[in-house]
């Protein structure tokens, strides 16, 4: 689904945590066509491409930065493209991690009964 923010507000989302395993968040955010500012804390750095997300050490200098540096690349951000990687891409990951899981529970399993 995707969700027109041309009349919105939003133009890029901000997460700042200092602990984050794999943030669903920004996935979401991402899906809806906003670049993120995220600091760059646990799985986070690998969850988006770079041209999706601006990271920052969490600090609030690098934050500062960070926002500095999504308000300049916001004129070359094209929402509709944005959500559109984020989709395929998760259709992608959804299948590699169910795959991934299958195999481990297998070689894990085998022969254990």
């Amino acid at each position: 689904m995707w969700i027109n923010h041309n009349n919105s507000e939003t133009f890029f989302f901000t997460f700042s945590s200092l602990t984050e395993a794999f943030c669903i968040a920004i996935l979401e955010a991402a899906s809806c066509g906003l670049l993120t500012v995220s600091t760059r804390v646990g799985g986070v750095p690998e969850v988006l491409p770079d041209d999706m997300i601006v990271l920052a050490e969490p600090a609030p200098e690098d934050m500062v930065r960070a926002v500095r540096k999504a308000i300049d690349m916001l004129p070359g951000i094209n929402p509709q493209v944005m959500h559109l990687q984020v989709k395929f891409d998760s259709q992608i990951s959804t299948h590699c991690t169910n795959s991934t899981m299958y195999h481990v529970t297998c070689e894990h399993f085998t022969g254990a009964f």
